[in-house]
Formats: structure tokens, C-alpha cells, sequence
């Protein structure tokens, strides 16, 4: 099986020009840029700046999935208790 650009992109559900956030591809407020293959200078990617409001989102989001979160037990646990689990 050949591999391709396209089909990492389709098999990775990126969604170019987006940020991930909470579970879901959201568009980000920042300026967007491209990355460049460097052989050719092919498009392969686009990706977009996270402005004020999505690092708040995602900083939240990720605040929240750690505090409630699973492995919540296991991060309260001592190593020692961790290991007789």
C-alpha cells in the first residue's frame, strides 16, 4: 500500500484550518498560514492561530477533563498504591 499525503490527511480527520477543542474542530480567531512541502513547495497543510478566547476555551476544556476527568482515582493514588492496583 502507497501512502500519500491526501490519504494521512483523510486517515488522520484532521480538519486543516481548524483547532481541536473540547472534543471538537472548532475555527480558530488567529491569522492562518499554510506548511509548505520543502521539496516543492506543495501545499500540505493549513493551520490556523489561536487567538485569546480559544487558548481560554482549551485551557478550560482541558482543566475540566483533568479535575473530572478518568484516571482521577489513580492520580490521587501514591505510587506505592498505584503499583498494588
Amino acid at each position: 500500500m502507497k501512502l500519500s499525503l491526501q490519504s494521512v490527511l483523510e486517515q488522520s480527520k484532521l480538519s486543516p484550518g481548524r483547532l481541536y477543542i473540547q472534543g471538537e474542530w472548532v475555527r480558530g480567531a488567529g491569522d492562518r498560514f499554510q506548511q509548505l512541502h520543502p521539496a516543492n513547495n506543495v501545499v500540505m497543510n493549513e493551520f490556523v492561530e489561536a487567538g485569546e478566547r480559544d487558548v481560554n476555551a482549551a485551557v478550560s476544556a482541558a482543566r475540566e477533563a483533568f479535575d473530572k476527568g478518568p484516571g482521577l482515582e489513580c492520580r490521587r493514588m501514591t505510587a506505592r498504591e498505584y503499583c498494588n492496583h
